[in-house]
């Protein structure tokens, strides 16, 4: 049976249809919920038109962008598994994960283009390619896939293989929509929040951490392809953003810089840290607390 940990995207996107959902930085466009969820609508039927089906690998090479969320979701519509690929990757690599995930097709973005070429896949799909942008465009509908259970699996990360080979992590829908829901809880996200993925969206931390969560409260994902900390103190300011997710390695980048130090940061609720130890992060936070001090009280 269907519920909100499989159709949470589509509900959300009736309750609040006009609110900005995705930002892509790099080009400046928006969608709205609405938008969003009739272009995931669209290329769902397109990939059943293509013969994709429930258990399916789907695979995505890319930078950041609005592709992560609506391939995610369409495969959700269609029960398939999207598998997002670290493009920072050599080609053996990728080779492997590939194979490892008996992937059905691929998905990439042309800029990537000698990469899939070096990897020699079967059947592949560039985004900026006819094919995909009119199966986002055109006006169809996909045929709900409705054995869809909240514990069948919707998305694949694969793990760093610092002690051996990358493994492919399955989540299901439940373990997606607890996690995003989890996080509304713990940091009181609305949809009135704002945040900026800077993290690559092919890791847990870039799509999982905040982004999935900021966008079932209702709220807008800015996504950012390449972390410059000065640049990214002004698009933080700009955008009034009021929580983001970095690691430890950004922040100390971040806090060095004469924008840092001359910001307010008057939206911003929260800045979380992740991926150190924990001393490490404590560290980061009173740093950061001391720096909001001064603004608030100087």
């Amino acid at each position: 049976m269907n519920s909100w940990e499989t159709e949470w995207f589509e509900r959300r996107s009736q309750i609040t249809p006009n609110n900005t959902a995705i930002v892509d930085k790099q080009t400046g466009v928006s969608w709205t919920y609405r938008q969003v969820h009739d272009r995931v609508e669209r290329l769902a039927a397109a990939m059943q038109h293509w013969g994709i089906i429930k258990g399916d690998r789907v695979a995505l090479l890319a930078p950041n962008g609005l592709c992560y969320i609506e391939l995610l979701f369409a495969c959700s519509r269609v029960g398939a598994i999207l598998v997002p690929l670290n493009w920072r990757l050599s080609t053996l690599e990728l080779t492997y994960i590939l194979e490892d995930c008996s992937y059905r097709i691929v998905f990439y973005s042309e800029e990537l283009e000698a990469l899939v070429a070096d990897v020699h896949l079967d059947r592949r799909i560039c985004l900026q390619s006819e094919s995909y942008l009119e199966a986002c465009a055109c006006d169809q509908t996909a045929i709900v896939d409705q054995t869809r259970e909240a514990r069948d699996p919707l998305l694949m990360i694969y793990t760093g293989g610092t002690t051996g080979k990358p493994k492919g992590v399955v989540l299901s829908h439940r373990s997606i929509y607890a996690n995003a829901a989890n996080t509304i809880i713990s940091w009181g996200l609305t949809e009135k929040d704002i945040t900026i993925t800077f993290l690559p969206m092919f890791h847990t931390g870039g799509i999982n951490a905040l982004s999935l969560p900021v966008l079932l409260a209702g709220g807008c994902v800015i996504v950012e392809r390449e972390f410059e900390a000065v640049g990214a103190v002004h698009l933080l300011e700009s955008s009034r953003c009021t929580v983001v997710l970095m690691v430890p390695t950004m922040y100390h980048l971040l806090i060095q810089t004469k924008s840092f130090s001359e910001s307010a940061f008057s939206h911003m609720r929260a800045f979380i840290s992740g991926g150190a130890l924990a001393h490490l992060r404590s560290m980061m936070h009173l740093r950061l607390k001391s720096y909001r001090s001064k603004k608030v009280t100087g």
